[in-house]
């Protein structure tokens, strides 16, 4: 994670886009533990939200798109099939307070990555079934901390709207 983060300056010059896909999966792999390192976490979490803020544009669409595949592929509905199928655990990154407030305050404010930030937020929302008990009560709890800003895409006019208006009326 160190060396990601000591690469993340030379980025702009050579736009190696599989280093990203790279620092994605490693944040990914970081907080699918059980007991995550602090410093690995703490280094992973920065590089990938200087990713995600990065100013230019190729990077940080591909940075959103990177992170949407991860979890469409950890809480895809074909893991339903299999009961004791921890693929949910590829998906803990993006249930950390400061990378899901990036995602609805910035990412799904941005032209160029508002699709897989809002896709992101949709698969988080939906995710209920698919993760056990414990997890959604852990991502209920970071939700609270972006909800101000995601009650402005609540909508009847689009899915998300739709999951969000859901949300909302459940807990009245």
């Amino acid at each position: 994670s160190k060396l990601a983060s000591d690469a993340f300056d030379s980025l702009p010059y050579h736009l190696h886009l599989p280093y990203v896909k790279a620092v994605v999966e490693m944040t990914s792999y970081t907080f699918s533990k059980k007991n995550v390192n602090p410093v690995a976490g703490g280094t992973c979490k920065q590089t990938l939200l200087k990713l995600m803020a990065h100013p230019m544009e190729a990077i940080r669409s591909h940075t959103y798109s990177t992170c949407l595949d991860v979890i469409k592929d950890a809480l895809g509905i074909s893991n339903i099939t299999e009961p004791a199928s921890t693929a949910h655990h590829k998906a803990m990154f993006v249930m950390q307070v400061d990378i899901l407030y990036e995602i609805t305050c910035f990412g799904m404010m941005d032209e160029h990555t508002e699709k897989s930030a809002s896709e992101i937020v949709l698969y988080l929302l939906q995710s209920e079934l698919l993760l056990p008990q414990s997890k959604w009560q852990q991502f209920l709890e970071v939700l609270v901390s972006v909800l101000p800003f995601l009650q402005m895409f609540s909508s009847t006019e689009t899915e998300l709207g739709k999951c969000i208006l859901t949300l909302l009326n459940a807990e009245q």
